[in-house]
Protein backbone atom coordinates (compact mmCIF):
# COMPACT_ATOMS: atom_id res chain seq x y z
CA UNK A 1 0.00 0.00 0.00
CA UNK A 2 0.94 3.72 -0.02
CA UNK A 3 3.52 4.65 2.46
CA UNK A 4 1.22 6.46 4.82
CA UNK A 5 0.81 8.50 8.69
CA UNK A 6 -2.44 8.23 9.91
CA UNK A 7 -2.80 10.99 12.66
CA UNK A 8 -5.62 11.55 15.32
CA UNK A 9 -5.40 14.54 17.38
CA UNK A 10 -7.90 14.22 20.46
CA UNK A 11 -9.12 16.09 23.88
CA UNK A 12 -8.83 14.36 27.25
CA UNK A 13 -12.19 13.19 27.26
CA UNK A 14 -13.09 9.47 27.08
CA UNK A 15 -15.94 9.66 24.31
CA UNK A 16 -13.19 10.99 21.89
CA UNK A 17 -10.32 8.40 23.00
CA UNK A 18 -12.78 6.03 22.49
CA UNK A 19 -13.90 6.97 19.23
CA UNK A 20 -10.11 7.41 18.42
CA UNK A 21 -9.06 3.71 19.08
CA UNK A 22 -12.52 2.59 17.27
CA UNK A 23 -11.17 4.55 14.05
CA UNK A 24 -7.79 3.60 14.05
CA UNK A 25 -8.48 0.12 14.39
CA UNK A 26 -10.50 0.48 11.70
CA UNK A 27 -7.53 1.73 9.21
CA UNK A 28 -5.57 -0.91 10.38
CA UNK A 29 -7.86 -4.12 9.87
CA UNK A 30 -8.10 -2.61 6.42
CA UNK A 31 -4.38 -1.10 5.85
CA UNK A 32 -2.14 -4.12 8.01
CA UNK A 33 1.43 -2.37 8.60
CA UNK A 34 -0.25 1.09 8.44
CA UNK A 35 1.51 3.79 10.95
CA UNK A 36 -0.71 5.64 13.13
CA UNK A 37 0.13 8.83 15.68
CA UNK A 38 -2.45 9.77 18.16
CA UNK A 39 -2.00 12.67 20.30
CA UNK A 40 -4.16 13.66 23.21
CA UNK A 41 -3.89 17.03 23.73
CA UNK A 42 -5.43 20.40 26.10
CA UNK A 43 -9.33 21.05 24.69
CA UNK A 44 -8.76 24.53 23.99
CA UNK A 45 -11.01 26.07 22.04
CA UNK A 46 -11.70 22.67 20.39
CA UNK A 47 -12.13 21.45 17.83
CA UNK A 48 -10.24 24.29 16.41
CA UNK A 49 -6.84 24.32 18.55
CA UNK A 50 -6.27 20.54 18.61
CA UNK A 51 -5.82 19.46 15.25
CA UNK A 52 -2.32 20.67 14.47
CA UNK A 53 -0.93 18.87 17.62
CA UNK A 54 -0.79 16.14 15.57
CA UNK A 55 0.47 16.97 12.48
CA UNK A 56 4.02 16.46 11.23
CA UNK A 57 6.27 18.40 9.15
CA UNK A 58 8.77 17.39 6.68
CA UNK A 59 10.77 15.28 8.92
CA UNK A 60 7.68 12.56 8.48
CA UNK A 61 9.29 9.17 7.87
CA UNK A 62 6.35 8.07 5.06
CA UNK A 63 5.31 9.56 1.99
CA UNK A 64 1.87 11.29 2.57
CA UNK A 65 -0.13 12.02 5.94
CA UNK A 66 -3.73 11.60 6.51
CA UNK A 67 -5.01 13.66 9.64
CA UNK A 68 -8.63 12.04 10.26
CA UNK A 69 -11.37 13.22 12.46
CA UNK A 70 -11.82 10.70 15.65
CA UNK A 71 -15.55 10.46 14.72
CA UNK A 72 -14.35 8.43 11.04
CA UNK A 73 -14.29 4.98 9.96
CA UNK A 74 -11.78 3.70 7.49
CA UNK A 75 -13.57 0.67 5.62
CA UNK A 76 -11.02 -0.50 2.68
CA UNK A 77 -7.66 0.38 1.81
CA UNK A 78 -6.67 3.74 1.65
CA UNK A 79 -5.19 4.24 -1.97
CA UNK A 80 -8.41 4.58 -3.09
CA UNK A 81 -8.50 7.65 -1.58
CA UNK A 82 -6.17 8.56 -4.70
CA UNK A 83 -8.12 10.07 -6.88
CA UNK A 84 -5.55 12.12 -9.00
CA UNK A 85 -1.95 13.54 -8.56
CA UNK A 86 -2.59 16.07 -5.97
CA UNK A 87 -0.76 17.80 -2.96
CA UNK A 88 -3.92 17.80 -1.07
CA UNK A 89 -7.03 15.54 -1.16
CA UNK A 90 -9.97 17.22 0.11
CA UNK A 91 -13.94 16.72 -0.13
CA UNK A 92 -16.47 20.21 -0.41
CA UNK A 93 -18.00 20.53 2.90
CA UNK A 94 -21.46 19.78 3.00
CA UNK A 95 -22.27 23.01 4.92
CA UNK A 96 -20.91 24.26 1.22
CA UNK A 97 -23.01 21.90 -0.99
CA UNK A 98 -26.12 22.51 1.48
CA UNK A 99 -26.11 26.17 1.25
CA UNK A 100 -25.33 26.74 4.78
CA UNK A 101 -22.55 29.14 3.30
CA UNK A 102 -23.08 32.59 2.38
CA UNK A 103 -21.05 32.34 -0.55
CA UNK A 104 -20.61 36.40 -1.23
CA UNK A 105 -19.36 36.88 2.05
CA UNK A 106 -17.25 34.22 2.11
CA UNK A 107 -16.06 35.41 -1.17
CA UNK A 108 -14.97 38.58 0.32
CA UNK A 109 -13.32 36.99 3.47
CA UNK A 110 -11.08 35.33 0.52
CA UNK A 111 -10.86 38.86 -1.64
CA UNK A 112 -10.10 40.58 1.94
CA UNK A 113 -6.90 38.38 1.91
CA UNK A 114 -6.18 38.88 -1.69
CA UNK A 115 -7.17 35.23 -2.52
CA UNK A 116 -8.66 33.53 -5.23
CA UNK A 117 -12.27 32.34 -4.46
CA UNK A 118 -12.48 28.11 -3.44
CA UNK A 119 -15.04 26.35 -2.04
CA UNK A 120 -14.86 25.52 1.80
CA UNK A 121 -13.06 22.03 2.49
CA UNK A 122 -14.43 19.53 5.23
CA UNK A 123 -11.53 19.24 8.12
CA UNK A 124 -12.54 15.57 8.88
CA UNK A 125 -10.02 13.56 6.62
CA UNK A 126 -6.94 15.47 4.49
CA UNK A 127 -4.59 13.70 2.86
CA UNK A 128 -1.04 15.45 1.52
CA UNK A 129 2.61 15.39 1.18
CA UNK A 130 4.63 16.05 4.70
CA UNK A 131 5.20 19.66 3.25
CA UNK A 132 1.70 20.40 3.06
CA UNK A 133 1.04 19.45 6.60
CA UNK A 134 4.10 20.95 7.54
CA UNK A 135 2.31 24.03 6.45
CA UNK A 136 -0.78 23.42 7.99
CA UNK A 137 0.56 22.34 11.35
CA UNK A 138 2.68 25.39 11.49
CA UNK A 139 -0.27 28.00 10.28
CA UNK A 140 -3.64 26.65 10.38
CA UNK A 141 -4.19 28.16 13.42
CA UNK A 142 -2.96 31.74 12.80
CA UNK A 143 -5.14 31.99 9.66
CA UNK A 144 -8.27 30.52 11.79
CA UNK A 145 -7.21 33.20 14.30
CA UNK A 146 -6.89 36.68 11.13
CA UNK A 147 -10.00 35.19 9.41
CA UNK A 148 -12.44 35.91 13.01
CA UNK A 149 -10.48 39.29 13.69
CA UNK A 150 -10.57 40.33 9.10
CA UNK A 151 -14.15 42.46 10.45
CA UNK A 152 -16.31 40.81 7.84
CA UNK A 153 -19.22 38.74 8.88
CA UNK A 154 -18.93 34.91 9.50
CA UNK A 155 -20.17 33.46 6.45
CA UNK A 156 -21.87 30.36 7.98
CA UNK A 157 -25.83 30.82 8.20
CA UNK A 158 -26.91 30.34 11.66
CA UNK A 159 -27.91 26.64 11.72
CA UNK A 160 -28.71 24.24 15.11
CA UNK A 161 -27.48 26.63 17.40
CA UNK A 162 -24.15 27.01 16.24
CA UNK A 163 -21.91 29.70 17.43
CA UNK A 164 -20.03 32.65 15.62
CA UNK A 165 -17.24 30.71 13.27
CA UNK A 166 -17.73 27.60 14.37
CA UNK A 167 -16.54 26.58 11.16
CA UNK A 168 -13.56 28.77 11.21
CA UNK A 169 -11.00 25.72 11.27
CA UNK A 170 -12.45 24.65 7.41
CA UNK A 171 -12.54 28.65 6.48
CA UNK A 172 -8.76 28.43 7.34
CA UNK A 173 -8.19 25.27 5.60
CA UNK A 174 -9.38 26.43 1.99
CA UNK A 175 -7.84 29.84 3.05
CA UNK A 176 -4.02 28.26 3.32
CA UNK A 177 -5.34 25.68 -0.03
CA UNK A 178 -5.77 29.09 -1.89
CA UNK A 179 -2.86 30.94 -0.27
CA UNK A 180 -0.53 28.73 -1.25
CA UNK A 181 -1.73 27.38 -5.03
CA UNK A 182 -1.91 23.77 -3.46
CA UNK A 183 -3.30 20.94 -5.80
CA UNK A 184 -6.74 20.06 -4.90
CA UNK A 185 -7.82 16.12 -5.65
CA UNK A 186 -11.46 16.76 -4.49
CA UNK A 187 -12.87 13.84 -3.37
CA UNK A 188 -16.53 12.52 -3.60
CA UNK A 189 -19.12 10.55 -1.38
CA UNK A 190 -17.29 7.34 -2.99
CA UNK A 191 -13.73 8.02 -0.84
CA UNK A 192 -15.02 10.32 2.04
CA UNK A 193 -18.61 9.71 3.02
CA UNK A 194 -20.63 11.71 5.31
CA UNK A 195 -23.28 9.71 7.74
CA UNK A 196 -25.38 12.85 8.45
CA UNK A 197 -25.89 13.00 4.57
CA UNK A 198 -27.25 9.58 4.48
CA UNK A 199 -24.41 8.99 2.15
CA UNK A 200 -23.70 4.78 1.43
CA UNK A 201 -20.06 4.47 3.50
CA UNK A 202 -17.09 5.19 1.32
CA UNK A 203 -13.65 4.11 1.67
CA UNK A 204 -13.76 6.61 5.17
CA UNK A 205 -17.16 7.03 6.34
CA UNK A 206 -17.39 10.20 8.53
CA UNK A 207 -19.83 8.98 11.26
CA UNK A 208 -20.60 12.56 13.45
CA UNK A 209 -20.44 12.95 17.08
CA UNK A 210 -23.80 11.20 17.28
CA UNK A 211 -22.82 8.38 16.67
CA UNK A 212 -20.38 5.78 18.27
CA UNK A 213 -18.52 2.53 16.86
CA UNK A 214 -18.23 1.43 20.20
CA UNK A 215 -21.99 1.65 20.71
CA UNK A 216 -24.82 -0.47 19.17
CA UNK A 217 -24.71 1.21 15.74
CA UNK A 218 -24.03 -1.28 13.67
CA UNK A 219 -20.55 -0.59 11.70
CA UNK A 220 -20.16 0.90 8.43
CA UNK A 221 -19.27 -1.30 5.98
CA UNK A 222 -18.02 -0.67 2.00
CA UNK A 223 -20.87 -1.14 -0.60
CA UNK A 224 -19.30 -3.03 -3.56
Amino acid sequence: MTDITVCYAVTHDAQWQRRAAASAYSVARANPGVRVRIAEVDGGEHPWGVRASVMPGEECATEWVLTLDADTWANSNLNGLFVCDADIYLRVGSAWTGGKIDRQKWYAILDRFRLPHLPVYNCGLILCRPRVSSVLRDELSGWSAAIRACGLPDPLMRFRGKPEWWMRDQFALAALVANDGWQVGELTSREHSFHWKDEPPGIVHHLGSDADPFGDEAWPSLKA
